[in-house]
């Protein structure tokens, strides 16, 4: 039988079993499949195929190498067909953030609604990914300071210890989200914070200069770790694992604006008793703006 089959009965079983998280998962690896396999990336192989050694003659084996082994995880093939180009079609990213969000959500335990990214978006995304952007989600009901665990306990999808517990995480966690940022954006998605070298006011102007119509702002710590979680299994690297700093100038604690990096072992450090006019070769800070939806 054929994925798609295998996939609607996957389906029919988890809607009797009242499974809304798994309905959702599951749809989100079907249109992720179906988009795969109209680009002719996939062919319409039975689930329980395997590549096995080839017996094909050479002529074929080019065609061969490039199936995808469709017992992997909706994930892993996402993200390896993420990783074959350098730029994104807004198609391409929701379907992606579809198979993502369907995962991290099971495990967090809250549903999330996956919009479509609007086609007219999809020059500016092209170009920003060129210059070491990425488009991420900040699901509603993920955004606000005291959702933040939600997003920690996604961790747990790449076996991370540290971040769920975290004192920024956890509930009651004193870091606000300033500017609260909810839905698509395209942020710094570099490992080494961009914009070194700036003291608060410094990067704050260099935010300013951004396009305007990019309507770049600061990122706020929740979206950090959604941008470090997703670096991390597009990259194998969190957001300035075991090297730089960034300011987040859309969150603080104690009215100090937060820094924060990931340790080489994936632990999570985030601080605020830098000064405004604290200056450091490792000291970055990291955008981001809104992306609009169909």
């Amino acid at each position: 039988m054929g994925m798609n089959y295998e996939l609607d009965r996957h389906i029919e079983a988890a809607k009797e079993a009242e499974n809304t998280a798994g309905v959702n998962a599951l749809e989100a690896q079907k249109a992720h499949f179906n988009s795969l396999r109209d680009a002719g990336t996939v062919q319409e192989l039975p689930l329980e195929t395997r590549l096995t050694e080839s017996t094909q003659p050479a002529t074929r084996a080019e065609s061969v190498v490039t199936r995808i082994e469709l017992t992997r995880s909706p994930l892993d093939q996402a993200v390896a067909e993420y990783n074959k180009s350098k730029t994104h079609t807004p198609e391409f990213l929701t379907n992606f953030q579809r198979v993502l969000w369907g995962q991290l959500s099971e495990i967090a335990g809250v549903d999330v609604v996956v919009p479509v990214i609007a086609q007219s978006e999809q020059n500016r995304i092209a170009e920003s990914e060129t210059r070491g952007k990425g488009v991420s989600l900040i699901p509603q009901g993920y955004e606000g300071q005291d959702k933040r665990r939600l997003i920690g306990a996604a961790f747990k999808l790449v076996g991370n210890k540290y971040v769920p517990d975290h004192w920024s995480v956890v509930d009651g966690n004193s870091v606000k989200n300033d500017i609260v940022h909810v839905g698509y954006r395209l942020v710094d998605m570099q490992i080494n914070a961009p914009n070194l070298k700036t003291d608060e006011g410094m990067a704050r102007d260099l935010m300013k200069k951004g396009k305007p119509e990019e309507g770049s702002e600061g990122m706020n710590e929740s979206e950090y770790l959604i941008g470090a979680l997703q670096s991390k299994l597009l990259t194998g690297q969190y957001l300035d694992q075991g090297s730089t700093w960034s300011r987040l100038l859309s969150s603080s604690d104690g009215g100090q604006v937060v820094r924060a990096r990931f340790h080489p072992g994936g632990a999570l450090f985030v601080h605020s008793y830098l000064g405004p006019e604290d200056r450091r070769d490792g000291l970055g800070a990291r955008f981001s703006s809104g992306v609009k939806t169909a």
